[in-house]
C-alpha cells in the first residue's frame, strides 16, 4: 500500500515513463502507444534524421524564434525532417510548413503528458533540440529516451529576475544562482517582490540548473552566456558555442543613407525597460543636435515610450514605427544613418547590432553582456560604460557629426559580420553538435 501511494503521487510524465501508468487510456486514437524504450532510428546524420524542436513560441515574438524558423528550414533543405511542439498559441504563427502540436500550458499535467507522448511516438525524432518552454519533468524524460540538446538563449535560464541587473543601482548582477537571489530581490529590485511568484521562479531556475546535466550539450551564442553558466556550475566541456547570424538581411545593394538634416537614430527591439528605450529618448532630448530617433518594435512598454516622449517634449522627433520585420525592417535600417542598442541588462548576444552591422551602419551600444564579442570599439562603433546618459549622448552625437568615421565603421562591420556571422558558420558548428551527440548516443 504504501508503495502504491508513493507512486501514484508522482507526477504523471514521470509515471508514464517509468511504465507505472495504465497506458490503455491514452491510446484511444492512433499514434498515442506507448514508446519503446530505446526509441528508433529514422537514418544516419549522413542520411537523413528527424530533428523535434521544443520551444514556448512558433511565432516571430523574439530572436529565438527567428532562429528556431532558420534552423527548420536550413534543415529541411538539405533533406532532413523537423517538427515543432509549442505551448502559447499566436497570431503571427510560422504556418504549417511541418507538423506542429500546440500543448498549451494551461492544460492539466495529464492533457499535456498524452499530447507530448503523441507527438514523440508520431514522430519517432533521431534528435530533440529545446529552444525554450517545456515542464522540467517532461524535459528531462524527453532527454531520458531520446538525444537531446537545449540553447540557453536568455538569462531567464538562471536568473529569477529574468536579467541579471540590480535595478535599484542599474549595475549587471555578477552573482551565480543561489539564496542570494531571493534577498537582492527586495534589496536589489532585480526580481518580482510577490512572495509566491518569486518562490516560483526560484524554484524554476534551480530545477534548471540541476536538470542541465540531463542534456546531451547546452548550446550558447556568446562566450558571455558560457561563462555565466560555468559561473553556475555547469562543466565546460557540455556546453557548446554556436555563433548566431543576422536574420535581416539587405534586400537589395547596400547604399549609404543620404537622408537630409536631421540624422535618423535606430532602434530595433522590444519595448521592455531591459532592452533601455527610456534612456535613449531622454539621450535624444538631452542633445543638441539635429537629429531624429526612429523606434521600430513593439512590447508592453509601448504606450510608456510614448508617455515618455511627450513628457519630455520630444514628440516631433521621434518615430513609432511599430513591429517590422522582413523587407520592412531592412529598410529601417537602409534609412538610418546609425544605430543603438541602449540594452541596460547583460545581452546574451544582441541580434540587433550584428543586423546592423549586415546593413553596414555603425552601432552605439553600453558595454554589457555579449556586446562586446561583436562590437570593436572605435572600429565597428562605440561602446559605452553602461547606463551613463551623457556618455550616450556623446556617442551618438559624435558619429553623426563625422559622415566619413560612420562610413568606416560601417565598412568594417559589414567586413566582420561576413567573416564571423554567416549562415554557414552557424548551421556548421551546429551540425557538429548534433553529429557528436547522435554518435554518442
Amino acid at each position: 500500500m504504501k508503495r502504491y501511494c508513493a507512486s501514484w503521487r508522482r507526477p504523471i510524465w514521470q509515471r508514464a515513463w517509468a511504465g507505472e501508468h495504465d497506458f490503455a487510456s491514452l491510446s484511444s486514437s492512433p499514434g498515442t502507444e506507448r514508446p519503446s524504450a530505446v526509441w528508433p532510428r529514422t537514418g544516419s546524420w549522413v542520411d537523413a534524421v528527424k530533428v523535434l524542436f521544443l520551444n514556448e513560441h512558433y511565432a516571430p515574438v523574439g530572436g529565438a524564434e527567428q532562429v528556431l524558423l532558420s534552423e527548420c528550414r536550413h534543415l529541411e533543405a538539405e533533406g532532413h525532417r523537423t517538427a515543432v511542439v509549442y505551448s502559447v498559441q499566436n497570431e503571427r504563427s510560422f504556418g504549417s510548413e511541418r507538423p506542429t502540436y500546440l500543448i498549451p500550458d494551461s492544460e492539466s499535467p495529464r492533457e499535456r503528458a498524452e499530447k507530448v507522448l503523441k507527438a514523440l511516438a508520431q514522430e519517432c525524432p533521431d534528435l530533440v533540440h529545446v529552444h525554450g518552454g517545456g515542464d522540467p519533468e517532461l524535459l528531462r524524460a524527453v532527454c531520458r529516451r531520446v538525444p537531446t540538446v537545449r540553447t540557453v538563449h536568455s538569462q531567464s535560464f538562471l536568473c529569477p529576475g529574468e536579467s541579471k541587473t540590480f535595478w535599484r543601482i542599474g549595475k549587471c548582477c555578477p552573482l551565480a544562482f543561489g539564496p542570494r537571489c531571493l534577498a537582492n530581490a527586495y534589496r536589489e529590485q532585480c526580481a518580482t517582490r510577490h512572495p509566491a511568484r518569486l518562490l516560483s521562479r526560484y524554484r524554476e531556475c534551480g530545477r534548471n540548473l540541476r536538470d542541465a546535466r540531463e542534456f546531451a550539450r547546452l548550446i550558447v551564442c556568446s562566450e558571455h552566456m558560457r561563462s555565466e553558466l560555468c559561473l553556475n556550475g555547469v562543466p565546460r566541456n557540455r556546453l557548446e558555442l554556436v555563433s548566431l547570424f543576422p536574420a535581416c538581411l539587405p534586400t537589395g545593394d547596400l547604399v549609404p543613407a543620404l537622408t537630409p538634416s536631421p540624422r535618423t537614430v535606430l532602434f530595433v527591439g522590444r519595448l521592455v525597460r531591459p532592452k533601455g528605450w527610456e534612456l535613449l529618448v531622454e539621450a535624444l532630448a538631452a542633445s543638441r543636435g539635429a537629429w531624429q530617433l526612429v523606434i521600430a518594435g513593439e512590447g508592453p512598454d509601448a504606450e510608456a515610450v510614448r508617455q515618455c516622449v511627450r513628457r519630455l517634449g520630444v514628440s516631433a522627433r521621434v518615430r513609432l514605427e511599430g513591429f517590422r520585420e522582413g523587407a520592412s525592417l531592412s529598410a529601417c535600417y537602409a534609412a538610418a544613418d546609425l544605430v543603438v542598442v541602449p540594452s541596460l541588462w547583460p545581452e546574451p548576444f544582441g541580434m540587433v547590432g550584428v543586423e546592423a552591422m549586415a546593413h553596414g551602419k555603425p552601432v552605439v551600444a553600453f558595454d554589457v553582456g555579449g556586446i562586446p564579442e561583436w562590437l570593436s570599439h572605435g572600429e565597428t562603433g562605440l561602446l559605452v560604460p553602461p547606463g551613463e546618459l551623457t556618455g550616450l549622448t556623446a556617442a551618438i552625437e559624435d558619429l553623426l557629426a563625422s559622415p566619413e568615421r560612420r562610413r568606416e565603421m560601417g565598412r568594417a562591420g559589414l567586413a566582420q559580420c561576413r567573416a564571423q556571422f554567416t549562415e554557414e558558420r552557424h548551421y556548421g558548428l551546429l551540425k557538429a553538435v548534433y553529429e557528436a551527440v547522435l554518435r554518442q548516443s
